[in-house]
């Protein structure tokens, strides 16, 4: 049976380590810089989204759009190959490049929101 004090203790050296990880992590990561926002128009042909250097995207299908998007990571992204968004669907990416995203749409015209951070 486990003592009261050592299992104080390990939770201690746990917390303690915990909060190693996390300083470590932000030193990692580090506060955004700057960022952007962009709208684009999806069709049933495969676009690629960048290039661009960051550190996560956060992907829309805007709210009005009458068919769904598909999100992938290289040009044979499709319906049944990638993510779906429906309409007012959002998908969140740490990434380091945003031309590694890929969209795509089951109709022409569709409208997907874009916001990143560098």
């Amino acid at each position: 049976m486990v003592s009261f004090t050592a299992l104080k203790e390990s939770m201690a050296e746990l917390m303690g380590t915990l909060a190693e990880l996390k300083e470590s992590m932000a030193g990692l990561m580090g506060t955004p810089t700057e960022g952007g926002t962009a709208q684009v128009t999806v069709g049933t042909t495969a676009a690629q989204l960048g290039p661009g250097e960051i550190r996560m995207v956060t992907i829309r299908a805007d709210k009005n759009n009458a068919g769904t998007v598909y999100v992938g990571f290289d040009s044979s992204v499709s319906a049944s190959t990638g993510f779906p968004l429906t309409p007012g669907d959002t998908i969140d990416i740490v990434i380091d490049d945003l031309g590694k995203i890929w969209l795509v749409a089951d109709q022409t015209g569709q409208k997907a929101y874009l916001i990143w951070v560098r």
